[in-house]
């Protein structure tokens, strides 16, 4: 079989997952689940404040 050919079922399998055990995902790092953290907690404060707008009362302070 030619090396072109090869390489082309190789690429095509692994396209289709049958390698997926040997790509391994990095665990997410500390900063980014507590930039994600913060993130969510801003958004939580907007939509509260949001929330409170469309009640007809002042939102509190961010």
């Amino acid at each position: 079989m030619p090396a072109s050919v090869y390489m082309k079922e190789l690429i095509n399998k692994m396209s289709l997952g049958r390698f997926s055990r040997a790509i391994v995902k990095p665990a997410p790092s500390t900063k980014s689940i507590t930039k994600a953290t913060s993130i969510f907690a801003m958004y939580k404060k907007l939509m509260s404040g949001l929330e409170a707008v469309s009640a007809g009362r002042e939102p509190s302070e961010l």
